[in-house]
């Protein structure tokens, strides 16, 4: 990490004996103004004797959520840098420290936002690509918190009459759950756990009728 903010990450993250990590939340294309700042948040715990657990990919997604240099190029009118900041998040999704929590935080601030029927469709697509690689990820926990977050966002759009608004993940769902019989029995299945809102249940619901649907017999013959 070379440069003046380089040098202030690697003083900071190896008092803090967080060098590993920060390699690679810098590797993966966290802006180096969100790494120091981050870490001197943590710094300031541990000075003042803190008792708060603290887990540093965490505290980078606190920190990138807000007002961040990650945000303002996420919303950068440059399409390139925008994807830089996808691939990012991607990478950041899949570290294995994170809990339910960090990856609804990513995926409904930053993923999902860009599956806007109205939004850039090269950036749509992407996103899309993304939550249906997550969706199929052979990581429990990532499966679980991905579609977990998915109904929570379009229950809560479709309550504010949104529902257009996710039809496009909609629609990516139905077309992944018709053809991987497996994960729909997954999902069957994970819906009727007590965490889940009964609005989120109809939502699984109205996918799964749809997936439904479109396997049946004449729904083919119409087809052809």
């Amino acid at each position: 990490m070379p440069g003046d903010l380089g040098k202030q990450i690697e003083t900071l993250s190896r008092k803090l004996q967080l060098s590993g990590e920060c390699r690679r939340i810098f590797n993966i294309g966290i802006p180096e103004e969100d790494l120091l700042l981050t870490l001197q948040r943590l710094y300031k715990w541990r000075m003042t004797a803190s008792m708060r657990k603290w887990n540093c990919y965490r505290e980078v997604i606190n920190t990138i959520r807000g007002n961040s240099v990650f945000l303002t190029n996420f919303l950068s009118v440059d399409l390139s840098v925008r994807k830089k900041m996808l691939a990012a998040l991607h990478a950041l999704y899949l570290i294995p420290d994170l809990n339910y929590r960090d990856r609804l935080i990513l995926l409904t601030k930053f993923v999902l936002a860009q599956i806007n029927p109205l939004g850039n469709p090269e950036m749509r697509q992407l996103a899309i690509n993304m939550v249906r690689e997550f969706v199929l990820h052979k990581n429990r926990e990532i499966r679980k918190a991905t579609f977990r977050g998915i109904t929570f966002e379009v229950a809560r759009l479709r309550l504010k009459g949104g529902g257009w608004y996710v039809q496009p993940l909609v629609d990516m769902l139905v077309e992944t759950l018709r053809e991987n019989p497996e994960t729909r029995e997954y999902i069957r299945r994970e819906s009727m756990e007590i965490y889940y809102t009964r609005e989120q249940r109809d939502v699984v619901d109205d996918i799964l009728v749809a997936v439904t649907l479109s396997l049946s017999p004449d729904r083919k013959e119409r087809k052809h």
